[in-house]
């Protein structure tokens, strides 16, 4: 991440490749998936990047939706992922995400790591489900749930605790 110094205040920059790389792979996108789906060209995708080029205003609004992000996330302007109406999703059918943000602001610290080791388990049972479902060459795409829990187990006990 570059760092700028604007008139006294430091301000932290991504580059927009860098962005625009994560929020595909995290996905589990090619560069030619983003482009079928943005109605791109693949090399525009790697020349984006690549930080070749910027995408134009319309393709950074079609990139925003679709990653369901803001345009300010992507140009690097802000670490803040979601949009603000997002706060107002519904997540289960009695709870939208800013209860859950509040529910969280009350808790003590240890709770917080509890939640935060949680969720971070969830993410890794997420990924490694993702790259089940993804057959190589010659294989049926199927792994054993011992194996998955044994991988998620070393996994949940690396996530670092937050600091308070």
């Amino acid at each position: 991440m570059k760092r700028n110094k604007i008139k006294g205040l430091t301000v932290t920059m991504r580059k927009i490749g860098e962005t625009i790389t994560k929020l595909r792979t995290e996905k589990g996108l090619l560069q030619k998936d983003l482009s079928a789906i943005l109605s791109l060209s693949p090399s525009s995708i790697s020349n984006y990047e690549k930080d070749e080029y910027w995408p134009d205003l319309n393709t950074i609004c079609k990139m925003a939706d679709y990653f369901n992000v803001t345009t300010d996330y992507i140009l690097g302007r802000t670490e803040y992922r979601c949009p603000p109406e997002i706060l107002d999703k519904y997540v289960t059918k009695d709870y939208v995400v800013h209860d859950i943000i509040n529910t969280l602001l009350t808790l003590d610290t240890d709770s917080i790591n509890a939640a935060v080791n949680y969720v971070n388990y969830l993410k890794e049972k997420e990924k490694l489900n993702r790259i089940m479902e993804k057959p190589t060459s010659g294989s049926s795409g199927k792994v054993r749930n011992a194996s998955v829990t044994g991988q998620l187990h070393k996994t949940s006990q690396n996530t670092k605790p937050m600091e308070s």
